[in-house]
């Protein structure tokens, strides 16, 4: 059994707060009565039973895993990185996220001006070049996990928690910050590090005062009403229950799913794609014209699963989640099987614990992209191992 503090209560720890302003105290911000309306409530039992069927989900894919020993069919499990291996794909990381920053920066806002508010070339200049931001996020996740895996001792790994921080505000999101400490975090959790029940509370101070920093960025200045303002997800989920109980909006019968793969093409290839598609196909109808400015307001309560099939959507969705599945995989693999060593780091390990636990990574790589991703880091490391092993 894993003790009550592990990686998956870390990342539970750390989204909690943002959870509970999210759910109960955005809302009062908008004067919503949380008793009374139809539409949060509609919103709060949509989100249960969302995450009723994500657990249910999970934890039958893990005894599907568990049955068929899935971990003897995984290839990767014998190529193994020296440290010095390690080092070298860590650079080639940080060089991807280094060379796509500089074209994204260099594109329409600037170099300069995005070093001095990355939060503002985030939110206005990324519009026509997601793919190098994307690029820049799922580099730097990568390149975190390497740089842990290089020394795994605590004070080594807050070090690398310290000199990755201006990378991560270079993102210019606020959750670049949380993702960067949760990644060192579950790291330093694998030590077995004495302190590391103080270091996790001093640490989400710190980086929820830093997120605060970067509303500031965004805002000019912070206040109560600016912060509560911010957590407006059952506000718009309200909105939208209480407009489909009246009737005033209709399903989409599958054009949330089948349009969110749009985002597989570029907006270089397909200039004419539409600004709308996917879960933003809601957002038209409550903010139309914001999804072509990037401003996508988001919806909580499961609103996206709903909107396309009612209830069967948020049960089959849910069931299904790829999060569930991906989830139930990879807890199988690192913590019920013997492919985690980290004396001897294998591809697959280090793949895993990419996946995992490197906050960040995968993010706008939706379906084969994120597969095909994957692939290509597989292989980076690979080409690594064999150049260093043929060179010895």
């Amino acid at each position: 059994m894993l003790p009550y503090l592990n990686p998956l209560t870390i990342i539970m720890i750390a989204t909690l707060p943002v959870e509970v302003m999210t759910m109960f105290v955005g809302p009062l911000f908008f004067e919503i009565d949380l008793m009374s309306d139809i539409g949060y409530q509609h919103a709060l039992l949509a989100n249960n039973i969302f995450i009723l069927f994500q657990t249910l989900g999970l934890v039958s894919f893990y005894k599907l895993f568990k049955y068929l020993q899935i971990h003897k069919r995984i290839p990767y499990q014998r190529h193994i990185l020296s440290k010095l291996n390690l080092v070298y794909a860590n650079w080639v990381f940080i060089g991807i996220f280094l060379i796509s920053m500089y074209f994204l920066a260099s594109a329409e806002f600037g170099v300069i001006n995005w070093m001095i508010n990355p939060r503002e070339g985030y939110q206005a200049y990324r519009s026509g070049y997601g793919p190098l931001y994307a690029l820049s996020i799922s580099s730097l996740a990568v390149a975190v996990t390497l740089a842990c895996l290089r020394k795994m001792k605590p004070i080594r790994l807050i070090f690398t928690l310290i000199m990755y921080m201006p990378l991560a505000y270079m993102l210019g999101t606020k959750g670049a910050f949380l993702n960067l400490f949760l990644t060192v975090a579950i790291m330093i959790w694998f030590t077995r590090w004495k302190w590391f029940s103080p270091f996790m509370l001093i640490g989400l101070v710190l980086i929820f005062m830093l997120m605060l920093f970067n509303l500031y960025m965004s805002n000019g200045d912070i206040d109560l009403i600016k912060i509560g303002a911010y957590f407006d997800h059952y506000r718009n989920a309200a909105d939208y229950y209480n407009q489909y109980l009246s009737g005033e909006i209709d399903l989409f019968y599958g054009d949330i799913f089948l349009t969110s793969y749009y985002s597989y093409i570029p907006r270089g290839i397909w200039p004419d794609k539409p600004y709308a598609y996917g879960a933003v196909l809601v957002n038209e109808i409550f903010f139309p014209g914001a999804a072509e400015m990037t401003n996508t307001p988001a919806f909580g309560g499961a609103v996206p699963q709903f909107a396309d099939f009612s209830w069967a959507g948020i049960i089959f969705y849910g069931f299904f989640s790829s999060k569930s599945i991906l989830i139930a995989f990879f807890t199988y693999l690192i913590f019920r099987s013997p492919v985690v060593n980290f004396h001897n780091p294998s591809v697959l390990m280090i793949i895993l614990l990419i996946m995992q636990f490197s906050f960040g990574f995968g993010t706008y790589f939706p379906g084969f992209l994120y597969v095909f991703l994957v692939m290509a880091i597989i292989s980076i490391l690979n080409f690594i191992r064999r150049v260093r092993v043929g060179t010895k």
